[in-house]
């Protein structure tokens, strides 16, 4: 198999489309890739692109450039690269008795906590047979963009934030000298607890830039946005 279809295969993929294409392998092999195998398909992979992304299961002994965690966000941020993978339902590919979406609400909330690691959010979609996506899934995409379309600025491009654990009101990402914000659960008081040692010069939201909000003191190390 390896030496009929693996790599003949790998070796289309890797010249027939000109310098730099594609850009990463992203391995997801059979538990029979023992770790010999691995090294086989890894040296035809270096001989013809040594320079290629590659994720980290191609195999024992080739941990590849970075982690792909799967349907879990990790509690702690990974050491180096990584990406979560997660599907709209349970499964990976279409399957017309899996009814299990996954709300709209926690695939966002997903992505602003990935994005607040440092992570990438590989969201999977399982198409139907003749290539047509299912409805929900559209209507999750739909529901991502549309809330994109508001908040994206956090999102795109942004790395992640300043603090190690995670906030009792939600994430937080940045950028340049921006941080992001991304609430969760505003407190009932409606004043919002940051644990920065400066003052911000200034906070608005995003969905209302025009609007300034007040920002004073809480305790020491530790400044409120009231809403």
């Amino acid at each position: 198999y390896l030496d009929r279809v693996a790599i003949p295969q790998l070796r289309e993929l890797l010249t027939n489309y000109g310098p730099g294409v594609p850009a990463c392998l992203w391995w997801d092999t059979p538990s029979q890739m023992t770790a010999a195998r691995a090294a086989r398909v890894n040296a035809a992979v270096q001989a013809l692109a040594p320079g290629i992304l590659q994720n980290n299961r191609l195999g024992e002994g080739h941990p590849g450039h970075f982690e792909t965690p799967e349907q879990r966000v990790p509690a702690r941020r990974p050491a180096r690269a990584w990406e979560t993978c997660m599907t709209t339902n349970e499964s990976w590919g279409f399957s017309q008795h899996d009814e299990e979406w996954k709300p709209h609400g926690l695939l966002i909330r997903q992505l602003c906590e990935v994005v607040s690691q440092g992570g990438n959010y590989l969201l999977n979609v399982g198409p139907r047979p003749d290539g047509s996506i299912p409805e929900p899934t559209l209507a999750a995409l739909r529901a991502i963009g549309a809330w994109m379309r508001v908040n994206g600025t956090a999102i795109r491009g942004a790395s992640a934030g300043p603090f190690p654990y995670r906030l009792d009101w939600g994430f937080a990402t940045a950028r340049a000298d921006k941080l992001y914000l991304l609430v969760e659960k505003w407190p009932a008081d409606g004043r919002l607890s940051v644990p920065l040692l400066d003052r911000p010069a200034s906070a608005r939201l995003l969905a209302a830039p025009d609007r300034a909000l007040e920002c004073e003191p809480v305790t020491e190390g530790a400044f409120g946005l009231r809403l």
